[in-house]
């Protein structure tokens, strides 16, 4: 099994309005540590896309135990765990400074067919070049994300090309944008988000409507959580999350160093 470590800081453009960096930016940093690893097996974009090959990601299960501020140094460190027939399976983690593990992450991915536009078995090459073997690996649970039963909140939204990535699908953090941006502005002032679970389920392109839905549950004493769809405008689902909130006072270890 291979391992990948790469080191960004935190910029200004990459924080909220509580001084940290976005969860949306946290899931770019670990797309953008597994691409370099995957460049450096000889297995990157261009290589499989020659192979009309991509990787296209089904489930994500993020962990915020604390957030990086502007400026802050982390290293994200990732590593494949098993392929299992059409199943691919990623695991990382964020480190600050003091090398405190402070997110963790766990994710599921597809190797698809662009041109038949359906998954393939990973090749055994494929496992080789990550050291990996076909006798097994570690393969993580897939998550079982129900819809929200009632809608609390909704947003419509327009597609955009800036939205799109390499794989000319929706980037997979556009779909939280989306999904945060249907909550009302002093819900996010006031929750510190700790756990992001999502999972994919049907491309979307420029130029389309889609439709977020939100539902907020009451604090059962570990948090909120909030329930989200995301749709097209025909009520097809994209993709549906889960996403667990501290309430006002319950943060203190989740919060922002001074600059």
């Amino acid at each position: 099994m291979l391992t990948e470590t790469k080191t960004f800081e935190i910029h200004h453009y990459e924080i909220d309005l509580k001084k940290r960096a976005m969860v949306t930016k946290i899931m770019n940093y670990f797309d953008d540590t597994a691409i370099t690893q995957s460049e450096k097996t000889g297995l990157g974009l261009d290589v499989l896309g020659s192979r009309n090959l991509t990787w296209v990601l089904y489930q994500w299960n993020i962990k915020m135990h604390e957030y990086p501020a502007y400026r802050d140094v982390i290293k994200v460190w990732t590593a494949p765990t098993g392929f299992n027939g059409f199943y691919a399976y990623r695991k990382y983690c964020i480190y600050n400074a003091e090398e405190k593990v402070i997110s963790e992450a766990d994710s599921i991915w597809f190797l698809v067919d662009t041109v038949k536009k359906r998954p393939v078995k990973v090749p055994i090459d494929v496992y080789e070049a990550y050291g990996l073997t076909s006798e097994g690996g570690e393969f993580i649970e897939h998550l079982k994300i129900l819809p929200p039963e009632r809608q609390d909140f909704a947003s419509e939204f327009t597609v955009r090309y800036n939205d799109i990535d390499t794989n000319e699908h929706v980037n997979n953090a556009r779909y939280v944008d989306w999904s945060i941006d249907a909550l009302p502005e002093g819900f996010f002032l006031d929750h510190t988000l700790t756990g992001l679970k999502i999972t994919y389920k049907k491309e979307v392109r420029p130029g389309e409507r889609v439709v977020t839905i939100a539902q907020i549950d009451e604090n059962n004493g570990s948090g909120v959580k909030t329930k989200h769809k995301v749709s097209d405008i025909n009520g097809n689902i994209l993709c549906l999350l889960e996403i667990m909130w501290l309430s006002p006072g319950e943060d203190k270890a989740i919060s922002p160093r001074v600059w």
